[in-house]
């Protein structure tokens, strides 16, 4: 996995995976990606988003600008509240134009996190020969 894609997955330590959310609109010149989860067994609800710039026409190895940001609630938290903030934050995106596609995932088996994204058109997956996401 690529250094830019860790902040999906983290570090290698156990993660659940509530949602992801794209968002991007025609002529826009860029899109948000989006992911709700948190550190196993009860760590902090984390959204972490980031905004890529396009730049180029490439799906990888693009000279597009990203900026990565990280909003947090208490691990107490429920999970359909911090649903519900981060739902009011895609809300203000879809007032600007985005169109934006919500993926309830809802799972902390990184194999099936994969399968979800990989149906989605706007995931652009790649792994290396050994089958590691990268």
């Amino acid at each position: 996995m690529s250094t830019n894609d860790n902040w999906v997955f983290g570090s290698g330590k156990a993660r659940y995976v509530s949602r992801v959310w794209f968002c991007s609109g025609p002529g826009k010149g860029f899109d948000v990606l989006g992911v709700l989860s948190r550190a196993l067994p009860a760590g902090l609800w984390e959204f972490k988003y980031r905004f890529r710039y396009y730049r180029d026409e490439k799906v990888f190895d693009s000279a597009d600008r990203k900026s990565f940001t990280t909003a947090t609630w208490p691990k107490e938290v429920e999970e359909s509240a911090a649903v519900e903030m981060v739902a009011e934050v895609v809300g203000v995106m879809l007032t600007s134009g985005l169109e934006c596609d919500e993926l309830a995932v809802e799972s902390d088996d990184r194999s099936r996190i994969i399968e979800l994204l990989a149906e989605k058109r706007w995931m652009n997956l790649r792994f290396d020969l050994t089958g590691v996401m990268q």
